[in-house]
């Protein structure tokens, strides 16, 4: 169930800073996304998103970062600084492969003679040298098309928390100006009063909700509108309750965009690596059956 915070949005409201740490192998294959967290005066630490399904960015931490045993004359309980981690937004090692590959086609599409004719005679031809290159686009757009959505999940993760923000501080001022003027235990119950709002963003939407559409109605209106919180202020509460559902819902839609530019950038990665495959074990084997040929520098 999403309760209107996904690990990013936690991570923003705990002023918690999150990047993207290369994992995986760079086949697309990955089980996880790694990230790195830093909060307010402290240490940033590896820590490792597991999703709860493929491409799922719904996940669980686990810290990929543990103290480093003493060394030798340091006490048994003095913790030695983890090595630097150095972060990275996208999956270096995608585009790692995608620049190998790049340069593995150009070298065997510009190879001297007798070079061309003998990749020709193990499958590299023209044709499937055009394949590969087709293939290492695709890879190369849909890294970009990644990064973007990325981009646009954490600027509505962003908008989340202001809305969210902004809807609790005008529901607060609304309640603390109700319990002075709504005073037995059924008033209080009526507008929610006797119990705090929720931290849980979507508990807090309903139960806010649900209070001011009581507060706009009799025995309660007149009341609070003598009490400085007249129908154009319980509209603007409503208002802001109403934003916040819809940046819900936006941050709900970008984080799916991105799911879903993650697989198709790891689909992509997967094609990119099993030419690279085929490529290497071709041009092995030739030059294992020509040892006269000299390695090129390419490969």
């Amino acid at each position: 169930m999403d309760r209107g915070y996904d690990c990013g949005a936690a991570g923003m409201a705990g002023g918690v800073q999150v990047t993207d740490v290369a994992s995986g192998d760079g086949n697309g294959d990955e089980d996880g996304q790694y990230l790195s967290a830093t909060a307010p005066g402290q240490a940033s630490e590896a820590v490792r998103l597991r999703p709860e399904a493929p491409g799922d960015s719904s996940c669980a931490l686990v810290s990929a970062v543990e103290a480093a045993p003493p060394a030798q004359g340091e006490a048994p309980g003095k913790a030695r600084p983890a090595k630097a981690v150095v972060y990275h937004s996208q999956n270096y090692k995608q585009q790692l492969l995608l620049i190998d590959v790049q340069a593995l086609i150009d070298g065997a599409s510009s190879a001297p003679d007798p070079l061309p004719a003998l990749l020709g005679s193990y499958g590299i031809d023209d044709a499937y040298l055009a394949a590969c290159r087709a293939a290492c686009a695709a890879l190369d757009g849909a890294i970009a098309v990644r990064r973007q959505a990325m981009a646009d999940k954490v600027a509505a993760v962003a908008r989340q928390a202001l809305a969210d923000a902004t809807a609790r501080r005008i529901y607060a001022g609304l309640r603390k100006v109700a319990r002075t003027v709504l005073r037995t235990s059924p008033e209080q119950i009526a507008l929610g009063l006797d119990e705090e709002a929720s931290g849980d963003t979507a508990l807090f939407l309903a139960g806010a909700r649900h209070a001011v559409a009581a507060a706009q109605q009799e025995p309660y209106a007149s009341r609070l509108a003598a009490a400085t919180w007249n129908a154009e202020r319980l509209a603007l509460a409503g208002a802001t309750l109403d934003a916040l559902a819809a940046a819900i819902l936006a941050r709900q839609e970008a984080e799916q965009v991105a799911i879903e530019a993650t697989r198709a950038r790891n689909a992509a990665a997967v094609k990119v690596r099993r030419r690279a495959r085929q490529l290497r074990v071709a041009i092995e084997l030739l030059l294992g059956q020509h040892p006269e040929l000299s390695r090129p520098v390419w490969f």
